[in-house]
């Protein structure tokens, strides 16, 4: 959230993972990352405006997002609630040998799954969202109901050809900026918690501060230290609402060395405070008051 995500999805019998995001959801703003896994997203109100590498769409509740595996992509809602679906497909598709050849396309980069497909798709619009509806029920039937819709869904991409095979879409692993815009994300993910300036930061990505600030701006949107504020804010959002820890802690905990600060950007990125945020969320004891 850009960022190399390595959470785990869903369990080991049941690797994938569903994510509900509103308003009040710690990650409801898309933070820039990648990983291996395809991403879904279904919008249910309002509109994404989202960013895929070096393309950006504003999608609605008619339109399904597809993210490949590896593609940068970050999301901004507008009085928006959406849903993720994200899997492996190589650990889901791999029991028939069209499934082991798509998944090994898609991972591999050699198969790309067009990145928006709009609501005339009847078949696949239907699919989509019995997949996501399938999320409502918990019982042990409903995921083995999930993962047959994956493959039905797979089976309309293929059907429809709503994919490309073309090998320059792999380019994209060759860009130089993306790839540096990845190491600098990954930089700020592991050193959130520190204090660092600009010119350590374009140090490790191996460019000027003045060519690093214009490519990361370019590709993002805002600048490096705007995106760093807003990856300690869904840091210190997490542990508002799954720890004990004073406002003052998790402050300093998620890299702000000033409490005022600290409360001042959390309010311009989430438009309450700290406190009212642990408190609408958070039903522990003991917190800061």
């Amino acid at each position: 959230m850009a960022y190399n995500e390595l959470a785990e999805r869903g369990t080991v019998d049941f690797p994938i993972g569903f994510y509900h995001l509103e308003k009040d959801h710690p990650k409801y703003i898309m933070q820039y990352h990648w990983h291996k896994e395809i991403e879904i997203i279904r919008i249910i109100r309002g509109k994404l405006a989202i960013t895929l590498n070096n393309t950006e769409l504003l999608a609605g509740h008619d339109d399904i997002i597809f993210v490949n595996s590896e593609v940068v992509h970050g999301a901004i809602p507008h009085d928006c609630i959406y849903e993720c679906v994200v899997f492996d497909p190589c650990s889901v598709l791999l029991n028939s040998e069209m499934g082991k050849h798509l998944a090994l396309g898609l991972t591999g980069h050699n198969i790309f799954i067009f990145h928006r497909i709009k609501s005339q798709n009847i078949a696949l619009f239907s699919t989509v969202n019995q997949l996501f509806d399938a999320f409502y029920d918990t019982n042990y039937c409903d995921q083995l109901l999930i993962i047959a819709k994956i493959y039905e869904l797979f089976s309309v991409i293929l059907k429809d050809k709503l994919y490309s095979d073309n090998l320059s879409y792999g380019n994209f692993l060759k860009d130089k900026n993306i790839i540096k815009l990845k190491r600098a994300l990954e930089f700020m993910r592991k050193n959130y918690k520190s204090q660092f300036c600009l010119e350590e930061l374009s140090r490790a990505v191996d460019v000027s501060p003045k060519y690093f600030c214009v490519i990361f701006k370019s590709m993002t949107g805002m600048t490096a230290f705007e995106y760093l504020n807003s990856y300690r804010i869904e840091k210190a959002s997490n542990l508002l609402i799954s720890t004990d820890m004073t406002i003052t802690d998790i402050a300093y905990s998620s890299g702000f060395n000033d409490l005022s600060y600290f409360i001042k950007t959390f309010k311009k990125i989430k438009q309450v405070t700290p406190k009212h945020f642990r408190n609408s969320h958070y039903r522990g004891q003991n917190h800061e008051k």
